[in-house]
């Protein structure tokens, strides 16, 4: 608080106390909302990935079973 004399004198930002501290609410309420949005599309990302990954697994144990034995892919 070395600008300023008092709480209140920071708080109201010598009259433009409107216009800053609701530029840091956009500013934190935007920022959360990209840690959020990259959480849950992360969360979609690896549970695609596994789905997928499931898929090829089960593919590759079909295409083997259905080989002749002693063949290899």
């Amino acid at each position: 608080m070395m600008w300023f004399s008092s709480i209140h004198e920071f708080l109201t930002m010598k009259g433009y106390g409107l216009y800053v501290w609701p530029a840091w609410g956009v500013t934190a309420a935007v920022l959360l909302g990209l840690v959020l949005h990259a959480r849950i599309e992360r969360r979609h990302v690896m549970a695609m990935l596994s789905r997928q990954q499931r898929r090829n697994d089960a593919m590759a144990r079909r295409g083997n079973a259905s080989m002749p034995e002693g063949e290899s892919p």
